[in-house]
């Protein structure tokens, strides 16, 4: 090699050395520092993103509130004309009366001086017509009552069996129904007849109380 290529390259190499002095000779310089902030960065020490479960979701079902029967009974003031004094009733209701479809029921009761007695069962229907479900009322080995049409009624029925007459009166989905037992069926019946006009204004007064 000639003499002035020699000093050349020599000079190139103490260029280079002298660029690096200044530079520490640390490997941890040019290969741990790297993977550090890749460690200690936000997005690698973030976990990956969960979903919050959900609330649970809560339905709320509202009935409509159930209409009182009571208003549809008679009052004592309503059956003071027939000289009653309250009594028990009986808590089901007995004969054709058993042959209505269920439902919510209420029910009072009167005896009178000689010991008849007088009873009313008041029927509400949760589903179906009360009109129809009297239409409907069939009942054996009875004898029919003659009645007129109370005002404000859907429906009426009327029968004796011996000396227990029944008069069943309808409007919207209550049914009402007052039965006399007295010493004899012409008394009796008219008991019953004489009452069907108290027992559509109980009707009506309980319509009018909604």
């Amino acid at each position: 090699m000639r003499h002035g290529q020699l000093i050349a390259v020599t000079a190139i190499a103490l260029v280079g050395m002298a660029g690096c002095a200044d530079r520490p000779n640390d490997l941890d310089t040019y290969y741990d520092d790297p993977v550090r902030q890749t460690e200690n960065s936000p997005r690698a020490a973030s976990s990956s993103p969960r979903a919050l479960p959900l609330p649970s979701a809560t339905t709320t079902t509202s009935s409509p509130p159930v209409e009182p029967l009571g208003p549809a009974l008679l009052t004592d003031a309503d059956v003071a004309s027939e000289g009653v004094a309250p009594a028990d009733a009986p808590s089901a209701m007995e004969g054709c009366l058993s042959g209505l479809p269920e439902g919510r029921t209420t029910s009072a009761g009167w005896r009178y001086p000689t010991g008849s007695e007088l009873h009313q069962h008041v029927l509400g229907l949760a589903e179906g017509n009360a009109a129809t479900a009297v239409e409907e009322l069939r009942c054996v080995d009875t004898e029919p009552l003659t009645l007129g049409s109370p005002e404000g009624t859907t429906a009426h029925r009327g029968w004796c069996v011996g000396s227990t007459c029944t008069v069943v009166l309808a409007r919207n989905e209550i049914v009402s129904a007052v039965q006399v037992a007295a010493g004899s069926a012409d008394r009796a019946a008219e008991a019953a007849v004489r009452l069907a006009p108290a027992v559509a204004t109980a009707l009506a007064r309980r319509v009018s109380q909604r």
